[in-house]
C-alpha cells in the first residue's frame, strides 16, 4: 500500500472506473506485445521452412458466420461468469466489510476492489 489514495466518494468511484479500463488495457497491451513477438518468430520459422522445403504457406481462411457466432457466444459466456464473480468477490464482501468495520457501503466496495485488484492504496485497512 502506498502513500497516495483517493479521499472522497467521487474520487474513489473515478479510480475504480479508471482501473476497470486501465488494468485490462495493460493486459491487452501485454497480450498484443506477446502476439507481436509470436508472429515475428512464427513468420521467421515459416520462411525457414518454406526455404528448406521449397513450398509456399497456405492462405488464411476468412471467418465463417458460424465462427462469428461462436465468438459472440464466448463473449456472452465471459459476461455470464464475470457478473456473479463481481457479486461474490466485490459486492458481497463489501457488505460484510460495511457491517463489521462500520464503513459506508461505497467505502467497502472501494476497499474490496482496490484490495482484490492489488492496487492497494492502504487508506482503508480491515
Amino acid at each position: 500500500y502506498g502513500n497516495l489514495a483517493p479521499t472522497n466518494a467521487l474520487s474513489r468511484i473515478l479510480m475504480i472506473f479508471y482501473a476497470l479500463i486501465g488494468i485490462p488495457m495493460n493486459g491487452i497491451l501485454l497480450a498484443h506485445l506477446g502476439e507481436f513477438f509470436s508472429i515475428v518468430f512464427i513468420r521467421a520459422h515459416k520462411k525457414y521452412k518454406a526455404y528448406k522445403q521449397n513450398h509456399q504457406d497456405e492462405c488464411k481462411k476468412k471467418l465463417t458466420p458460424l465462427e462469428t457466432k461462436r465468438k459472440a457466444g464466448l463473449a456472452a459466456q465471459i459476461l455470464m461468469y464475470l457478473a456473479p464473480g463481481f457479486v461474490m468477490f466485490i459486492f458481497f464482501p463489501a457488505f460484510l466489510f460495511s457491517y463489521y468495520e462500520g464503513w459506508s457501503y461505497d467505502e467497502a466496495v472501494y476497499y474490496a476492489f482496490v484490495t482484490l485488484t492489488t492496487i492497494g492504496f492502504g487508506d482503508y485497512v480491515a
